[in-house]
């Protein structure tokens, strides 16, 4: 009997003596086989359980040798899984930041498949689907995060502050600002001033939102005040930025653009496109308010073109819009209608009852102007309805204002009256005394 013939007789009395069935059998023979080799690479262990099998039969020693082997493979691929997580993730932040956003999701999903409550790579990807308008996958996100972590931990107030974005969006801002609260109430008793920033932030937004300026204002001096002591630039990008939509609501031009320049100048330093596409948006505004058509178009293309990049449906309706905006100024009726409903069209699949009531009180404004009263009162009156269900002061006063020039049109001077009032006493309340002065000037011309 040869050596090798002694080896495969030892092994089938081992295995004959379990009486198992065929499938057992192989793998039991691949269980010596694995040892076999463990003992040629020096594994004593493996070694003198093999010699054991070999003799006896008995095969105690080998599963020992086995669930060393698989304990040690799987700490291997442990630390392989966690490196490669730590790539991918590295990989997705760079490729957000350039705006790769397919790469920087397939990156994101590659670490779930293989470690599916990874807080961090749960909330960026949710992160990318509420900017790309997946809002119902991004609320599922940010509520497995509530559910894997326990009370008053810090990504439960990073999840209530991101749903508080999403309900805003929705146009549910008693939802929003419950959920912000929420928020911040955890913020404040871990005392992690970061979060606190973000949510008065977010908290001022609302208020700005519902036309309540002083508040707005009030908060994001908060925010900034923290954010400048942190030392945080992203922070003080988005401060400055939202203070000076507050100016520009004021009708302090020269302020709002000190500020948005402020925040631009962080974002491109960070290389943030989002916040850049945001300023560049905001900068077209104010050079539109100042009757400067082509400087504003060049921002607010310039806006689009990295909102497309990053597939942000939001910011890219407001692009839309406020191009159609600029294509009505300039008299071009079609074209402003062209991009006035692709940004409707964005709004309705967000779900965004704010974009949408801009947009139909817009596309009223063409209607006006091409003498179709009844289309444009009907669109506007779409308008005022939709900001009277939000409590959106600002949007009420313009769709009354509107309405009122459509009545002066008819000839109905006393309800022209009573909506420029209306209008007037709502500008006034907010504090935007330009739009004041403004509906005062149409009121004492009915005089």
């Amino acid at each position: 009997m040869t050596e090798s013939d002694q080896d495969n007789t030892v092994r089938s009395s081992a295995i004959d003596a379990l009486e198992v069935d065929e499938s057992t059998v192989h793998q039991i023979r691949g269980s010596l086989n694995r040892l076999q080799t463990l003992a040629e690479q020096g594994d004593d262990d493996a070694a003198r359980a093999l010699t054991e099998a070999r003799q006896s039969g008995k095969i105690e020693a080998v599963k020992d040798v086995l669930i060393t082997e698989a304990d040690r493979i799987g700490r291997r691929i442990k630390e392989e899984i966690a490196d490669y997580a730590e790539h991918c993730r590295e990989i997705a932040v760079i490729s957000f930041l350039q705006g790769d956003i397919a790469e920087a999701e397939s990156r994101l999903d590659a670490i779930l498949k293989f470690v599916p409550d990874d807080l961090d790579a749960i909330n960026r990807r949710s992160h990318i689907d509420r900017l790309t308008g997946r809002l119902d996958d991004a609320e599922a996100g940010y509520r497995r995060i509530l559910d894997l972590t326990g009370d008053d931990h810090e990504w439960q107030a990073i999840a209530f502050g991101k749903l508080g974005l999403i309900a805003q969006t929705r146009g549910d801002l008693d939802e929003a600002e419950t959920l912000h609260r929420k928020a911040l109430e955890i913020n404040e008793k871990l005392g992690r001033l970061e979060g606190m920033a973000a949510e008065y932030g977010n908290l001022g937004l609302i208020a700005m939102t519902r036309g309540e300026l002083e508040e707005a204002e009030t908060l994001h001096r908060k925010a900034l005040e923290i954010n400048e002591k942190l030392g945080r630039l992203k922070g003080m990008a988005a401060d400055y930025g939202n203070l000076g939509l507050i100016a520009m609501t004021r009708g302090e031009l020269e302020e709002a653009q000190t500020l948005h320049r402020k925040s631009l100048e962080i974002e491109e330093k960070l290389g943030r496109l989002e916040g850049m596409a945001s300023q560049y948006g905001n900068l077209g505004l104010i050079a539109r308010t100042r009757g400067d058509l082509d400087e504003a178009e060049t921002l607010h293309r310039r806006s689009l073109e990295i909102e497309k990049k990053l597939g942000r449906l939001e910011g890219m309706a407001a692009d839309y819009g406020n191009l159609g905006l600029i294509a009505m100024t300039r008299g071009d009726l079609d074209e402003a209608a062209t991009l006035l409903r692709k940004a409707l069209e964005i709004n309705e699949k967000l779900g965004s009852p704010e974009g949408m009531a801009t947009t139909y009180g817009n596309l009223g404004l063409i209607a006006r102007t091409r003498g179709d009263l009844d289309e444009a009162e009907t669109l506007l009156r779409k308008a005022l309805e939709i900001n009277e269900e939000l409590g959106r002061l600002e949007g009420m006063a313009n769709q009354y204002g509107n309405l009122g020039l459509i009545a002066r049109t008819r000839g109905d001077g006393q309800t022209a009256r009573e909506l420029w009032m209306k209008s007037r006493d709502l500008f006034e309340q907010i504090g935007m005394p330009q739009m004041v002065a403004k509906l005062q000037s149409w009121l004492d011309d009915l005089d």
